[in-house]
């Protein structure tokens, strides 16, 4: 999706994901691992039990529910090592059907791919 300008990305993010959640309503054997959490210790308890992490770094858990919660796209900047794989990792086990995740860098899916947790399935399409 090329835009140019902000306003312009929103909208067609919005559109995307009006697109999305009909697919995923159509598609109801492909269900989320997890219901969303109604409380801070949910998301804690999911993330030791799936990651093995007693807690989150700085910034995850407000992305996170960002995206789970107030139901809405989040562009996440953060250092490296600053824990943006987890975001994405675990916000999938609370979205059913497909999630797509967009990378610029080849180098970066192919690595991510490689450390995805065994439970979580991926596949990497570039040039």
């Amino acid at each position: 999706m090329l835009v140019a300008d902000f306003e312009e990305m929103k909208d067609e993010l919005k559109e995307a994901d009006n697109i999305a959640k009909v697919v995923v309503e159509e598609d109801l054997d492909d269900a989320a691992a997890y219901a969303i959490p109604t409380s801070d210790e949910g998301y804690y308890k999911v993330l030791k039990e799936k990651f093995g992490h007693d807690t989150f770094k700085e910034g995850q858990l407000e992305a996170i529910k960002i995206i789970l919660e107030v139901d809405r796209n989040a562009l996440v900047v953060l250092a490296t090592g600053g824990g943006k794989s987890l975001i994405y990792q675990f916000t999938t086990l609370f979205i059913p059907g497909l999630v797509l995740i967009v990378t610029p860098l080849i180098a970066l899916m192919t690595d991510q791919l490689g450390k995805l947790p065994d439970f979580l399935p991926g596949a990497a399409i570039n040039s």
